[in-house]
């Protein structure tokens, strides 16, 4: 789900907080393709945009996610 809004550019608002707060994380490293985290080895993008995923380093505990972006 995540490469899919991803690709096709739909992304909800938890997902644009999580990106924003990865842009300043200093585990955000650039690789071919986009960012990534240095912690997981995820892509950051796709990675932010699926509700149940979290942050290893808990950046992301205090975003609120509704219902309906499950």
């Amino acid at each position: 789900i995540g490469w899919y809004r991803y690709i096709f550019k739909s992304q909800s608002d938890f997902s644009k907080k999580r990106v924003e707060i990865c842009k300043q994380c200093p585990h955000k490293i650039r690789v071919t393709g986009g960012d990534m985290c240095s912690l997981c080895g995820c892509f950051i993008m796709p990675k932010s945009a699926v509700a149940n995923e979290i942050c290893y380093d808990g950046r992301w505990d205090d975003i609120k996610i509704n219902e309906y972006d499950k």
